[in-house]
């Protein structure tokens, strides 16, 4: 019944189901340090990973990371931020389907907030939008009511200076109030959090952090089809993405290799991006400075057009 009413309705119901866990209707939210839970799953994560920890190292207080079978070097530069002292909890994690591991990490959250983070968000750490100011609002919230906040993120494809321009920034519900009542689901190609009516949405101004959506060529190529895996759900015949992404290529005439396939896509994806731009969206993380002086993934122009990117024209 609820599914079929209008969206302002429902909006309508989740306002005055929020307060019921202050009157009494509802049990209040249970009782955690006022603190914030960071969840992250990864695999095959290197380029971002150790900005994506260290950018949010002061907004956490605790890091809890899920790595679900790298094959690159993700899990030892986590463990080298463990051994300098960062409050990081390391779970190896390679059998897990991602809806699986998703949960397994939220239950390990300590602390009254949770925020599900990915390997390649990377946070602002200073201006109006630092990531510190959004912890002080965070730990300021009624500590009677149940929140879902919606955070937004700038998006950089192709490499730091491009954007996607049917996607300059994405927003999802990424920062809960702990419950043991929250969950994921996984109905189709993408997995979505199941929660209780008297949670309530609140939208946060501005933009905290950074998608950032630069991959390697395998990693594009495997993204491309990453949906079609997802909602085959065929584990058995293709256990792997990558096992997916072999038969795909294999199968498909406009293909004779991997390597064919991965400069297609590429060189597609690279040829719809628009330049960053600073003024509408500010300056980049202060973390990733050295990345801005010394890219390893640059797109190329030609006579003023994409001509594609460095590591597939080399």
């Amino acid at each position: 019944m609820y599914q079929n009413l209008p969206l302002k309705i429902k909006r309508l119901v989740r306002f005055f189901l929020s307060f019921s866990p202050v009157i009494g209707l509802t049990e209040k939210p249970i009782s955690k340090p006022n603190g914030i839970s960071v969840f992250m799953r990864a695999k095959n994560e290197e380029d971002w990973i150790k900005y994506s920890i260290l950018s949010i190292s002061d907004f956490a207080d605790e890091i809890i990371v899920g790595d679900n079978g790298s094959q690159d070097k993700s899990v030892q530069i986590v463990k080298d931020l463990i051994d300098k002292g960062l409050n990081i909890k390391l779970y190896e994690c390679p059998e897990m389907r991602i809806n699986e591991l998703t949960n397994f990490l939220l239950k390990k959250a300590s602390y009254r907030w949770v925020m599900k983070w990915d390997a390649d968000f990377v946070a602002r750490t200073t201006g109006e939008y630092s990531i510190s100011t959004l912890r002080q609002k965070l730990l300021n919230m009624d500590r009677d009511r149940y929140y879902l906040m919606e955070l937004s993120h700038i998006c950089l494809s192709g490499d730091l200076y491009h954007q996607n321009p049917n996607e300059l920034t994405h927003k999802e519900e990424y920062i809960y109030t702990n419950s043991d009542r929250l969950t994921f689901v996984h109905p189709g190609t993408c997995e979505s959090l199941k929660s209780p009516k008297y949670y309530t949405v609140k939208k946060l101004a501005g933009h905290y952090s950074f998608h950032i959506d630069v991959k390697s060529a395998d990693r594009i190529l495997a993204r491309t089809y990453w949906f079609d895996w997802m909602e085959l759900k065929d584990y058995l015949r293709f256990p792997t993405l990558s096992s997916y992404v072999d038969y795909r290529v294999r199968n498909e005439n406009q293909f004779k290799s991997v390597q064919e396939a991965e400069l297609h896509f590429v060189t597609e994806a690279c040829k719809r991006l628009v330049p960053y731009d600073d003024r509408k969206f500010g300056e980049h993380p202060e973390i990733l400075k050295e990345e801005l002086y010394h890219p390893k993934y640059r797109i190329i122009y030609k006579d003023g057009k994409i001509l594609g990117r460095n590591d597939i024209l080399a």
